[in-house]
């Protein structure tokens, strides 16, 4: 192919491509509308983000600081009681002592915290309330096995040997307790934080003992003889019980410091512990009575003693001509001793540790266990044998377990 006709070929293709361009550029016929463009499918719109779940643990502070309510309901058990009311010596291998029995009454234990603002600390109100009342009678007419402990050693029993065969006695145990404390951060990580609490604390406590000892057997009217008329009045001749009853009461105040630890174990449940120290100084007030009972004969103006041997003789003697019975009386050997306001410090121990599961927000439940010691908080004094004075310090303790329930505001 020539040069020109390679030229001719090019110069048509270039008149083609320009005629469709154009053709391209050209309206639409009249009487045509043009085609709507279809519109692109709309977007769905992105689904709702879930609900936040309630975040557990404290809300932040206000203004004004935040609150904390707690209240633990536990049943605290009296130790170190010291209520011994009688020897039992009933022929075997070795005498058992005769205590009051002891319960655990529910009791609640109340916590506040007021949070003071820009995380300052807290200031700390606690209170607890603890009284035990117990009650004990034996009556086992015939049987004197019982050795009367609560009188004084000389006069007591039917015989004079402190031996009964009944006896009543109750007790009654209070003990009340006010903290007012600073609280404040001590340490935090991520599994651990720790608190401290000082500051200042009342207690009250106070003890009563009481017991009536009887000698039921043997009753005087199956045993007197026919002489004595049936107008004769024996009731000056049956055993007048004996009686004996001890208080103590303490009041003081003082200082106290304590640190609270709780350690993480799951975002929902944690150990926590607790441990509190005071010494508190106050006065106590002790008291003692005893009154026991024995058989006199009066005869003029004198008065001879007699046991009840004597007594039971007297009567198998008494005849027409002779009445020595009526000459029979009783009289009462008391004791007593007081001391009152007498400077006492005191001591306390308050340790306990529990679960805590948070439940709702700041709502959380606890359970653990809880000791609480007040040393040197009671005493007693009562005469001995010889007349000498004896003095003894008790403590009192309480154990329970406990379950609460605290809230933050």
């Amino acid at each position: 192919m020539s040069l020109s006709t390679r030229r001719q070929w090019a110069a048509a293709v270039c008149a083609a491509m320009i005629a469709l361009s154009a053709s391209a550029q050209e309206p639409a016929p009249a009487g045509e509308e043009p085609k709507p463009e279809t519109p692109a499918p709309a977007a769905e719109a992105p689904p709702a983000p879930p609900k936040p779940k309630t975040p557990l643990g404290d809300p932040p502070l206000h203004r004004w600081g935040g609150l904390t309510i707690a209240v633990d309901a536990w049943g605290p058990e009296l130790a170190n009681t010291n209520y011994d009311v009688a020897v039992i010596n009933d022929g075997g291998t070795y005498p058992r002592v005769l205590s009051m029995p002891n319960d655990a009454p529910t009791r609640l234990h109340w916590r506040a915290w007021y949070h003071l603002p820009k995380d300052m600390g807290s200031i700390r109100f606690e209170y607890d309330s603890m009284r035990d009342e117990e009650d004990i009678e034996v009556f086992d007419t015939g049987n004197f096995a019982y050795f009367e402990l609560l009188t004084v050693p000389g006069f007591g029993g039917l015989s004079d040997n402190g031996l009964v065969d009944g006896l009543a006695a109750s007790s009654t145990t209070k003990t009340r307790e006010v903290r007012v404390e600073y609280e404040r951060v001590a340490f935090e990580s991520p599994r651990t934080r720790g608190s401290f609490h000082v500051g200042y604390r009342t207690i009250d406590h106070s003890r009563e003992f009481e017991a009536t000892y009887y000698s039921l057997l043997p009753p005087f009217p199956p045993f007197l003889p026919p002489n004595f008329p049936e107008t004769y009045d024996p009731s000056p001749l049956f055993p007048v019980p004996d009686f004996a009853r001890e208080t103590s009461d303490f009041s003081g105040h003082g200082l106290g410091a304590g640190l609270d630890v709780e350690f993480k174990l799951h975002p929902r449940v944690s150990i926590l512990a607790g441990l509190s120290l005071g010494a508190v100084r106050g006065s106590i007030d002790t008291r003692y009575q005893s009154l026991t009972n024995f058989y006199v004969l009066h005869v003029g103006d004198q008065i001879f003693y007699l046991d009840f041997q004597d007594v039971v003789d007297i009567i198998n003697s008494d005849g027409p001509n002779n009445s020595p019975t009526d000459q029979i009386g009783q009289l009462s050997d008391a004791s007593a001793v007081a001391f009152r306001d007498r400077s006492r410090m005191a001591y306390e121990l308050d340790l306990s540790m529990g679960v805590q599961f948070k439940i709702w927000r700041s709502l959380a439940a606890t359970v653990g266990l809880r000791e609480l010691v007040y040393v040197d908080v009671a005493s007693e004094a009562r005469p001995g044998f010889h007349g000498e004075l004896l003095e003894k310090n008790f403590t009192a303790g309480y154990e329970g377990y406990f379950f609460g329930l605290s809230y933050r505001f």
